[in-house]
């Protein structure tokens, strides 16, 4: 990987990093349970990646929550799983790679 593409690659990932923690901490404070999966967490996040977040959340709040999180992250497409909702083998997989977003590094 060139240099270049490292700085993109690297500038993206501290902005998806921000805005998880961002969107987490005000889903904190509405009562919703928020972790990272995917690429942010596993390493393979690159220039066109998503930001993959699990919520547990009442169901009345459900879906209100998708279009101030992608407000947050900006550029960076958002996309939420909600683990009540999901079958297998997504929920193993999902379930086996969620951090909380202030751990990530």
């Amino acid at each position: 990987m060139d240099v270049v593409r490292e700085r993109q690659v690297a500038a993206r990932r501290a902005r998806a990093v921000a805005a998880a923690r961002a969107i987490a901490a005000e889903h904190a404070a509405l009562g919703i349970e928020t972790w990272v999966f995917g690429s942010l967490v596993s390493g393979r996040f690159g220039v066109a990646s998503d930001l993959d977040l699990a919520v547990r959340c009442p169901h009345a709040r459900k879906y209100a929550i998708e279009s101030r999180a992608q407000e947050i992250a900006g550029d960076i497409p958002v996309e939420i799983a909600y683990l009540d909702e999901l079958r297998e083998p997504w929920t193993s997989r999902i379930l086996s790679e969620m951090v909380d977003a202030a751990s990530l590094r």
